[in-house]
């Protein structure tokens, strides 16, 4: 940099006009970002220089020193300087107008390292991290250490997970390093999950047959909330569904694929199919611990067969979420929806107290995941929905019945909806006659008595009513 810019001041006035210098690229600008000017050593040569407009509306300079120059990165870089935190930024418009480059119209965003669709990330320290939780150096798989050995009681001991690599030091000699799986995920900004390596949830899930317990069982109710992939519709609306009684899970939802195992599935890495048919392997009348519903979890599960075998005594990495990025959306959806309505796109006050519009309405988050995550393309059934409030509220509670099935939010959702507690649980019989596969689908396994009020509020501690006498308990609690 020469000794001219150097000593250029911060902000003076020119062409009536009070000015700011930017030091990147030797140029003043107004705080309104209509005025753009260059000082040279002969001030003959002085002049204003042509803002020019692309066709998204956004705004440039061209010149022959720095080429074209971002009209709003520079009136940013002025009048509100970027973090020096060593993370990268860009200026964002927050009228989300391009051509509006006014200083109080720019504010910085962090650009994320990754993008959130990479499945796999390479991190500074030349691991690459998959969203799986493999941890591979140089192409390979890194073993996680789970348990170490204890030389006292001649046992082993779990420790917090870790892989261990190798590397060159400054002398050239190689180093053992260890990295934390937890670490390594943080960094590659796949984070709130739970990590554990057991095979805790195969004991309890897995078909008697496989040496489970079928403790936690898919019930038909689940089963007929998954929609017919090639139309989006549900299945109960015959007419535009596509469903065929005569072969139930054809054609459905991906999600449930992932989510449930049904008669006729290949059960995991066995290469052999789910038998709930009277004296089937798998039926209630082959083991009493059989699912009474006919149906066994799949999700969460290892597709390995020797995960419960009692000779191996095999492990699997499981990865609980604790917060996922569809729920994430899908809580903006329900509070769009509720605000705006299921295809407006809301607007909301800023901190400075500017107008800002949301980027995409309800509608565009539940079409984006029943893409994404059902691979239902047809929007007819959302549009049909998408007519007002109340029917789009009925289809998000849905969705997120189905992203999040089996992660614990289900009850809490029906409770914060004050829906109806008392559905009985339902479950299918499946029966074969000359060699033809029957599915009654009203068969009720369980009956559901939470018809009070109460269910849905909990109780005021009564300690805390002891205290107070004027204070009242929630709905039917005394």
């Amino acid at each position: 940099m020469n000794k001219n810019i150097k000593k250029q001041p911060f902000e003076k006035e020119i062409d009536g006009r009070r000015m700011r210098y930017s030091m990147k690229y030797n140029i003043w600008v107004n705080r309104e970002g209509t005025y753009v000017y260059r000082e040279y050593k002969d001030p003959a040569w002085n002049h204003a220089l042509q803002i020019h407009t692309r066709p998204d509306g956004s705004k440039y300079l061209d010149t022959k020193s720095h080429g074209e120059i971002p009209l709003d990165e520079a009136v940013a870089i002025c009048f509100s300087p970027m973090p020096r935190d060593g993370r990268k930024y860009v200026p964002v418009h927050k009228d989300n107008n391009p051509g509006n480059c006014h200083a109080f119209n720019l504010t910085w965003k962090q650009v994320p390292k990754y993008s959130p669709t990479d499945k796999e990330r390479k991190l500074d320290n030349g691991l690459v991290v998959r969203s799986d939780g493999t941890i591979l150096d140089k192409r390979k798989k890194l073993f996680v250490v789970t348990v170490i050995g204890d030389s006292d009681t001649d046992r082993l001991v779990s420790v917090d997970p870790y892989v261990c690599y190798y590397r060159k030091n400054r002398y050239g000699s190689i180093d053992e390093r260890r990295a934390r799986v937890d670490a390594l995920m943080a960094e590659a900004e796949f984070v709130f999950r739970a990590f554990h390596n057991t095979k805790e949830l195969e004991t309890r899930h897995f078909t008697p047959y496989y040496l489970g317990k079928a403790n936690t069982i898919p019930s038909q109710n689940l089963i007929d909330a998954f929609p017919m992939k090639a139309s989006g519709y549900p299945i109960a609306d015959t007419g535009n569904s596509g469903y065929d009684a005569s072969a139930p899970y054809s054609g459905r939802d991906n999600r449930f694929y992932l989510t449930v195992y049904y008669h006729g599935a290949t059960y995991g890495g066995t290469g052999l199919p789910l038998d709930v048919v009277y004296g089937g392997k798998d039926s209630p009348s082959y083991d009493f611990k059989a699912s009474r519903s006919g149906y066994y979890l799949a999700k969460f599960l290892s597709k390995k067969e020797a995960m419960l075998d009692p000779i191996t005594s095999t492990n699997a990495q499981h990865y609980y979420p604790i917060l996922r990025k569809a729920e994430v959306f899908l809580n903006f959806a329900e509070a769009a929806n509720e605000a705006w309505g299921p295809k407006v796109k809301g607007t909301y006050q800023d901190a400075e107290g500017n107008t800002v519009t949301c980027k995409y309405s309800a509608y565009d988050v539940i079409k984006t995941i029943r893409k994404a995550s059902g691979g239902i393309t047809d929007t007819r059934y959302l549009d049909e929905m998408a007519a007002d409030k109340e029917s789009f509220r009925e289809l998000i509670q849905n969705e997120r019945r189905l992203e999040l099935a089996f992660e614990n939010h289900r009850y809490y959702d029906m409770r914060r909806w004050l829906l109806p507690l008392n559905e009985p649980v339902r479950g299918v019989e499946v029966t074969e006659q000359n060699g033809v596969l029957h599915f009654d689908t009203s068969k009720e396994v369980e009956a559901r008595k939470f018809d009070d009020i109460r269910y849905y509020y909990s109780p005021l501690p009564y300690n805390e009513c002891v205290k107070n006498p004027n204070l009242v308990n929630n709905l039917g609690w005394k």
